[in-house]
């Protein structure tokens, strides 16, 4: 006896084969639309369940999710909202955000934020008006099981995580929508997969009704199955078009990393989700294995879930020595560490990561000697040596901005693009403007111009890390000799610097920087009147016309160590209530620049100077050679009977006075 069809209830029938949905009145918005902040509540899946086609053997099954598997935990972490599912744009293929998502019964549903961009003006519009209503989720599939029904293949997902929502025209699920739509007409018809459809109707009941009655049904079914059918065969066209895109970055990855065919079409075959793909890729190419990790003092410990994760386009060294190169900085700079939870290098010696960098590069089972370890890391295309030397660079100038040297502050950086002479040409003010009788003709003025010449020096020094430092796991010697390097690069620019001052060199005019026929030398102590007396100096200085008054402001008060609680007390205002004669007028006026070459210079610790806003009038310019602001860092290959990685540091800077009128000495007497 055949077995006989299961027989659902109706409200089963309904709950678990809802209807597809369509908007009869698409000119009205949702009421759940908020146009200002552009928010708008939808429905991003019902329940269904999804046909799907098997990509290798063609064969139809059912993807249906259960309602209680449903991870929201990345939607409600501000999952991105794309335009069907296309992210390769970078970040402006997002259109919004996922701002909350929830479940209620078998409906999936989420509260989205859509950007304000211009490029997204449309969309929002399209959306409030009513027209595009479908909506579509990007999923993983955490835990599957395969079961049948009445002869149909189930592939039932107990654990699922949305990780982005998408504005989708042909999506899975048409009964998706913005939420509230059934509140303007909707005309809902069953939707299921075409087997289970025919395998969960009920059976026909008598025919009681007329013949004009039957025929209308009749009508009605066919156009319903019709529907359905349309839908079914769009659904399964992007379900097809989803598996051909995985597909399609699977074997682009392969041939990045140089997979084997065998260990890319394995995954296929087993529709691995791409991103675990990429995670198990690079657990492949570095031949590492979970029950070797743990065997090995020194190794590194981490799960699958922590190894890290290579992006699709991205070579494998680079993200090993990127990841090598974090941990090591991590380690010169404790404060500045970050937590990557992806970065297995985290945590480890200097000398497990040159162990590691050694067993991943080359591909070694089991432990590694240790003086095997040191020359190998330490070899020239070795990982290690790379790392050490990208991190040591990075560190060099970390401390090198750290020093903050006093120059920067009052004087103009420039760039030059090699080590040839430089002339830099201030151009004179323009001619001044002469009374033009009637109809006579404007006569044409002429622009003075003034020039000084420098060129770059180098500056350099050697650095090795020793293979003593490696084996004794020594990186705290090396780094401050680094941190030592980096300093000393900045006290040498300042040294530059204020040696211009204190040398007082001639200039292009044959005259010294500081001279009574430049008009910026003074007398008196830290206070107003020394202060009134050569603010007015500067403020009178004339342009290389000779003529036109520049009005110059001192924005600086250049002192030494000796003299700076004195300089901040006569800048600092006293209060509203002393007599005009005890205010401090030029309070408020000043910046204070105290640095000790002032001290040592041979100028004395009573002498100081004010000079202008380096953008309006600079006096002093610095210069490195461009693309090279700060020191550099190479690596040299190891010369014969040299034990470790040897290093050199050198700087190309230099400073030249380039003019006189923003700039005021005074003998501090």
């Amino acid at each position: 006896m055949p077995p006989t069809k299961p027989q659902l209830s109706e409200n089963d029938r309904r709950e678990r084969m809802r209807g597809c949905e369509f908007l009869a009145d698409q000119g009205v918005s949702p009421s759940s639309i908020n146009d200002a902040n552009r928010t708008v509540d939808i429905l991003f899946f019902s329940g269904i369940d999804v046909p799907r086609v098997d990509w290798w053997t063609g064969e139809k099954y059912v993807l249906r999710f259960a309602p209680k598997g449903g991870d929201f935990s990345l939607l409600n972490n501000g999952a991105p909202v794309l335009d069907n599912h296309s992210s390769w744009d970078g970040s402006a293929s997002q259109k919004g955000k996922v701002e909350k998502a929830w479940q209620e019964g078998t409906d999936s549903k989420a509260t989205l934020r859509f950007s304000k961009r211009a490029d997204v003006a449309d969309l929002w519009g399209d959306i409030k008006d009513g027209i595009v209503t479908k909506f579509s989720m990007g999923v993983q599939i955490l835990r599957e099981e395969k079961i049948q029904e009445n002869g149909v293949e189930v592939r039932l997902a107990k654990k699922w995580q949305p990780f982005e929502l998408s504005v989708a025209p042909i999506p899975a699920d048409w009964a998706t929508t913005t939420l509230s739509a059934e509140e303007r007409g909707i005309a809902v018809q069953p939707r299921a997969s075409a087997q289970m459809e025919e395998v969960n109707m009920p059976d026909k009941e008598k025919d009681t009704g007329t013949t004009q009655t039957r025929a209308e049904e009749e009508s009605t079914t066919v156009t319903a199955r019709s529907i359905v059918t349309e839908q079914l065969k769009a659904a399964e066209a992007a379900g097809a078009i989803a598996e051909l895109d995985r597909v399609l970055q699977i074997l682009k990855t392969r041939k990045v990393l140089g997979l084997t065919d065998e260990f890319a079409n394995k995954h296929i075959r087993e529709k691995t989700d791409l991103n675990q793909f990429r995670k198990l890729a690079l657990e492949w190419k570095g031949d590492i294995c979970e029950k070797q990790l743990n065997t090995q003092p020194g190794h590194i410990a981490m799960t699958q879930d922590e190894r890290g994760y290579i992006s699709y386009g991205r070579d494998e060294v680079d993200t090993r020595r990127e990841l090598m190169g974090a941990a090591v900085f991590g380690m010169m700079n404790p404060k500045e560490q970050k937590e990557d939870r992806d970065n297995p290098f985290l945590r480890l010696s200097i000398k497990q990561i040159a162990e590691e960098s050694v067993r991943l590069q080359k591909g070694i089972r089991g432990p590694i000697p240790m003086g095997d370890v040191a020359t190998m890391a330490m070899q020239v295309t070795a990982d290690f040596a790379a790392v050490l030397e990208n991190t040591a660079r990075k560190q060099l100038l970390n401390k090198y901005n750290a020093a903050a040297p006093t120059y920067r502050i009052w004087c103009k950086p420039s760039t030059t693009p090699d080590f040839k002479s430089m002339t830099r040409v201030r151009l004179g003010e323009a001619p001044t403007f002469l009374k033009v009788a009637e109809g006579a003709q404007i006569t044409v003025g002429l622009m003075a111009d003034q020039k000084e010449t420098y060129s770059l020096a180098t500056y350099g020094r050697g650095v090795s890390f020793s293979r003593q430092m490696l084996i004794n796991d020594d990186l705290g010697a090396f780094n401050d000799l680094i941190g030592a390097f980096g300093q000393q690069a900045a006290r040498l620019e300042n040294k530059v610097v204020y040696a211009i001052l204190y040398a007082n060199a001639a200039m292009a005019d044959v005259v010294p920087l500081i001279d009574a026929a430049h008009y910026n030398t003074d007398t008196g102590v830290l206070g107003n009147t020394a202060f009134d007396s050569m603010f007015g100096l500067m403020g009178v200085q004339k342009g290389i016309d000779g003529v036109t008054v520049l009005n110059l402001v001192p924005k600086y008060l250049i002192v030494p160590r000796a003299l700076e609680s004195t300089a901040r007390a006569v800048t600092t205002a006293t209060g509203p209530n002393l007599a005009a004669s005890s205010q401090n007028w030029f309070a408020g006026r000043l910046e204070v620049v105290a640095d000790g070459e002032m001290d040592t210079n041979g100028l004395g610790v009573v002498k100081y100077f004010m000079v202008a806003d380096p953008n309006i009038a600079p006096v002093i310019e610095y210069c490195h050679l461009e693309g090279a602001e700060g020191p550099q860092f190479i690596r040299k290959d190891n010369e014969q009977g040299i034990l470790g990685i040897q290093f050199y540091a050198y700087l190309d800077f230099a400073a030249k006075a380039v003019d006189w009128r923003g700039i005021v000495y005074s003998t501090g007497a």
